[in-house]
């Protein structure tokens, strides 16, 4: 098996249908009807009554930013590119 094969597993791509990122941040904070905290920078966060948490911020491991979704203990990233 080729690394790269290994290292895309469980990963996919989130298209913006030609949105910006702050754009798609601000969808994603009225759909949630949630403000981010704080409004703009890095980190912020979403955070619904417990249920699930959503954090902004700049990824060391590539150098751009990321959402990080937590839902009861499971987390999912999005790196926004």
């Amino acid at each position: 098996m080729d690394k790269k094969e290994g290292a895309l597993d469980g990963q996919f791509k989130v298209l913006l249908g030609g949105k910006s990122i702050d754009d798609f941040l601000s969808i994603l904070s009225s759909k949630l009807n949630a403000p981010w905290i704080p409004a703009s920078g890095f980190p912020r966060r979403i955070n619904l009554s417990g249920l699930a948490e959503f954090t902004l911020y700049i990824d060391s491991s590539f150098g751009g930013p990321t959402i990080q979704i937590e839902i009861g203990g499971l987390k999912f990233k999005i790196r926004l590119q």
